[in-house]
């Protein structure tokens, strides 16, 4: 005990990290991380997609990657009442071109939660507050939340996080969420397949955990150009 109390912070914080990824890899299985269930989606209007991860071409465009495509029609074989839904640039180039300003396909709205910035490393918890904000706007407070299958989890604990402090009387429904693909030629590495990912995912909820501060947008921190 006294050799881990002279420990310097960083040093056992780093190995917490190892161990904690070590363990995601041996002992903890894919069901384990999966998100439940919650609330009826029937007759739900909006759905959220966060994306994950992207690909790109050649040249430099951006390839949605097949994580983005199965969430998008996921949603839309699945929810067929849903009329807009809110993405993230990744899945918003499934169907519609980068520097559209607005797209629809078969009838359903989709729109843009927040400015695409490759600058910005926009986590779970600001596309939370960006996504409310949209709905706000929208004056919707009633939403489908779709993510990868095993990320889904924390984006609904901050999504419901973003809830309490950004829009006390919004509902996210959880769907069952199947098994979602993985982008293999994802420009974030940490997307581009399911060893990798359960490691990223562990260590993201210990950083999430009550152990580190971690506070609420008040706004988007990357609005579109005509918010």
């Amino acid at each position: 005990m006294i050799f881990i109390r002279l420990l310097p912070k960083a040093l056992l914080y780093t190995a917490v990290l190892l161990c904690l990824a070590a363990v995601s890899i041996q002992l903890v299985p894919s069901s384990w991380l999966r998100a439940g269930p919650k609330g009826d989606g029937k007759g739900v209007k909006v759905a959220v997609i966060l994306g994950f991860g992207y690909e790109e071409t050649n040249t430099g465009e951006m390839k949605p990657g097949a994580a983005n495509e199965f969430l998008l029609n996921w949603v839309l074989e699945n929810h067929p009442e849903v009329q807009t839904i809110l993405v993230q640039e990744g899945v918003w180039t499934v169907v519609c071109e980068t520097g559209a300003a607005t797209c629809e396909i078969d009838g359903v709205e989709l729109l843009r939660i927040h400015r695409h910035d490759p600058t910005l490393d926009v986590n779970t918890l600001d596309a939370a507050a960006c996504a409310i904000e949209r709905m706000n706007a929208l004056r919707e407070k009633k939403a489908i939340l779709v993510a990868h299958d095993l990320q889904l989890w924390r984006v609904a604990a901050d999504f419901e996080r973003a809830r309490q402090s950004l829009c006390s009387d919004c509902e996210f429904i959880i769907p069952n969420m199947p098994d979602t693909p993985y982008p293999t030629q994802s420009v974030q590495w940490r997307t581009r397949n399911e060893r990798i990912y359960r490691i990223v995912e562990i260590l993201a909820r210990f950083r999430d955990s009550k152990l580190f501060t971690r506070e609420t947008p008040d706004q988007c921190i990357a609005p579109l150009s005509d918010d």
